[in-house]
């Protein structure tokens, strides 16, 4: 008995460092190698057609966002097949529908190209500059920004952190430098959300990104004070209303509190 429980430890203790290692080290799946700055891309494809725009892109985004740090190493994983992002998607315990996901622990991050352009097929006009609407240069720099907050703060710290600074951190700055080149307003963002049904199981997502935008942009918090335990969602989202409101607006936008 005692036998026989011991083949079983060493098996499962085999299993799961056979499952880390591939979570670890998944480049032998992928024929395709590409370093921009501090990135390195694996791909199943040539980086050939718009890629080599994409990349510098999410390079670009990479090196912009506030806690960039010149040391950090990443790697990215883009799947072209649906089916092998599903196995590492599942060894890692998320949901197939997620199209893409960071394991900051291993400075990696795996992203499904069918996942997103299935994305970008819905009607996602007021998610503009979001990772709902599938671009890729947004959720890739998304993804790399979580493993930036965990160099930056460690990873016990970054898992204490609330979903909707995670996100809302990611969201904004990954799509920042695009939002300041074409001159977006936030105000328009807010009047755009606000006018979501609410029944919409994106709109609380695409808040989280307008509440970022709010407080670094207007209210020009740092890291530190975003952080706080202090600054809860309800109190955060009533500021950034708060502020909207008093905004002249345009006839369109819906300019009444929800």
């Amino acid at each position: 008995m005692i036998k026989w429980l011991l083949r079983l430890i060493v098996f499962t203790v085999a299993a799961v460092c056979l499952l880390l290692a591939a979570l670890a080290w998944p480049s032998v799946w992928f024929s395709h190698t590409q370093r921009l700055g501090n990135i390195t891309f694996h791909a199943d494809f040539d980086f050939d057609g718009d890629w080599p725009a994409i990349l510098a892109d999410i390079t670009s985004r990479y090196e912009h966002v506030p806690v960039y740090d010149s040391s950090h190493l990443p790697d990215v994983y883009l799947f072209s097949e649906q089916d092998n992002y599903n196995l590492f998607a599942r060894l890692a315990l998320v949901p197939d529908a997620v199209p893409g996901f960071n394991l900051s622990i291993f400075d990696n991050s795996y992203i499904s190209l069918p996942g997103l352009e299935l994305r970008r097929e819905r009607p996602t006009d007021r998610y503009a500059y979001s990772s709902i609407t599938g671009e890729i240069a947004q959720c890739v720099t998304h993804e790399l920004i979580h493993g930036l907050l965990q160099e930056r703060l460690g990873y016990a710290a970054v898992l204490s952190i609330p979903h909707w600074k995670a996100e809302g951190y990611c969201e904004y700055f990954a799509a920042r430098p695009r939002l300041e080149a074409d001159s977006v307003k936030l105000r328009d963002r807010i009047g755009q959300w606000l006018n979501v049904p609410k029944d919409s199981r994106t709109r609380e997502y695409f808040l989280y990104g307008l509440m970022a935008n709010y407080l670094f942009a207007q209210e020009q918090l740092t890291l530190e004070s975003y952080l706080s335990n202090s600054l809860t969602f309800d109190e955060a989202r009533n500021r950034m209303l708060t502020w909207y409101d008093t905004l002249p607006h345009d006839s369109t936008l819906t300019s009444s509190m929800p």
